[in-house]
């Protein structure tokens, strides 16, 4: 692990640090934008890597932003030059189901910069042309958690992705256990009581209804994050009653992802059917 990312802060859960959501593709990160946007307010960023590095290179200790969140990679450079105490949170799926919501929620998005190739290859010829690595459909998990180069060193890259998930996170959550995740933090850091909305979802086909040989191709390009997967899945498994016992007040939650059914206007924008979920579902004790 290099030096700079020993010196992180992480280790409790506290209301008054600066929270840092890692947003892996696919792993229910607009959904906590959303939740994130409700709970701070104007005092939540959205942020990339750049603006967080300058940021912390000009603004030592960050005092007027609460939370932030984007797709990161443990080898950015803002790690570098975080001098203060932070929440670290970060969700992670499992890798196949992950690989196809990722891959059909690209041919939705017209907007997104890669909706052309999604819409140009099927997800096995994306395996087939070599594709997959610029897509995000091969070992990603491990990529973005790993502060190495990933193409010589895989394995190496695994063992500190393994390390980096032990050391440098505040609490880790499972996307199959999100709703669990979202109330432990809420426990934690006194957010009020909440569902959780279902926003960005791909229109796919179903696990069972995907071919075994494609299944397979992707196990075959993921076997990195596979591992990654299940060494996660344990971490998870061996914390998460430590934590609830230690919260008395928390309720039994179901640990699968809880969607809504709420009926929303079509004309609302993202804000204002944010605002909407936020008012109808937040309860406050």
């Amino acid at each position: 692990m290099h030096a700079h990312l020993k010196k992180l802060d992480v280790s409790e859960f506290n209301p008054n640090n600066l929270t840092i959501f890692f947003h892996m593709p696919k792993t229910g990160g607009s959904s906590m934008a959303d939740l994130l946007s409700a709970i701070y307010g104007d005092r939540y960023k959205r942020m990339s890597s750049k603006e967080l590095a300058y940021l912390f290179e000009n603004h030592s200790p960050v005092t007027d932003i609460q939370a932030v969140l984007g797709h990161y990679s443990l080898a950015d450079k803002f790690y570098y030059h975080i001098k203060q105490p932070i929440n670290h949170l970060t969700v992670f799926r499992e890798p196949v189901d992950r690989v196809v919501s990722h891959y059909y929620f690209l041919r939705k998005e017209r907007s997104h910069h890669q909706h052309n190739i999604a819409m140009k290859y099927t997800l096995k010829e994306i395996f087939e042309t070599d594709r997959a690595i610029e897509l995000g459909v091969s070992n990603r998990q491990v990529r973005m958690m790993s502060s190495v180069g990933f193409a010589t060193k895989p394995r190496i890259a695994l063992a500190l992705a393994k390390e980096n998930v032990s050391r440098l996170f505040t609490f880790i959550g499972l996307y199959e256990n999100y709703n669990e995740f979202v109330q432990i933090c809420a426990e934690k850091f006194n957010w009020p009581k909440a569902g959780i909305p279902w926003v960005n979802g791909s229109i796919r086909p179903k696990m069972d209804e995907i071919e075994p040989e494609l299944i397979q191709t992707i196990k075959d390009h993921n076997t990195l994050d596979l591992e990654l997967y299940d060494f996660v899945r344990n971490l998870y498994v061996s914390r998460v009653p430590e934590l609830i016992s230690t919260m008395p007040s928390l309720k039994k939650v179901s640990p699968k992802l809880r969607v809504i059914p709420v009926t929303r206007p079509k004309e609302l924008t993202r804000w204002e059917k944010t605002k909407h979920w936020f008012n109808g579902w937040f309860k406050k004790d």
